[in-house]
């Protein structure tokens, strides 16, 4: 297998911060797609992220690595997005239904954003090998909270805030705002986001 890649027994994770293959491979799509109509224009990226990138397919049920996975986000934010955080975090939050119409759906309740952003925890893990987000959850709105992923950049900020914004989304949420409350690439020891909702 490639460097990306973590072959797995069983639901087993390897030690490290694994992400999910149903998440992986739609940016891997969508990179694909981009390159495929950028000719001669190469993407810079690490050998296990050009990997994931060009190796074997990518398997829904599998996990990936994930410094490997956050590299092709940055691909998706500098180079295709040139940067532009609404671009990113739209690509993110689009991403969401593709993960949670399958298996996983029983997780996201429809019309009850609130009660699907209780099991905050249970959501993020069946994608995420590491960290544990908390919500303090109201009727329309809530404080989520991601602890436990050390060293966590600005762009890992970008894609969880629009992750959560996309399942508060997917279960049926509209006017959907948000704001950060504290950022640790600023020295917060967490990230803190508020979400507010009609």
């Amino acid at each position: 297998m490639g460097e990306g890649v973590t072959e797995r027994v069983g639901n087993e994770r390897e030690a490290g911060r694994q992400m999910k293959g149903v998440v992986v491979v739609g940016v891997v799509k969508y990179l694909r797609l981009w390159s495929r109509r950028q000719p001669g224009r190469a993407l810079r990226l690490s050998e296990a992220a050009h990997q994931l990138l060009e190796g074997t397919p990518i398997v829904p049920s599998g996990w990936y690595d994930y410094e490997a996975y956050l590299e092709l986000m940055r691909a998706v934010h500098e180079e295709v997005f040139r940067g532009r955080d609404d671009a990113l975090i739209g690509f993110v939050t689009a991403g969401v239904p593709d993960v949670y119409q399958g298996p996983h759906r029983h997780l996201v309740r429809t019309g009850e954003p609130d009660r699907t952003l209780r099991d905050l925890e249970a959501l993020w893990s069946t994608c995420h090998s590491f960290g544990k987000p908390r919500a303090d959850v109201g009727t329309t709105d809530a404080t989520v909270c991601f602890a436990g992923v050390d060293g966590m950049t600005r762009l890992e900020g970008l894609v969880n805030a629009g992750w959560v914004g996309g399942v508060i989304e997917f279960a049926g949420a509209r006017d959907l705002q948000w704001e950060w409350l504290t950022e640790p690439w600023y020295g917060a020891p967490d990230l803190k986001v508020a979400y507010r909702w009609r």
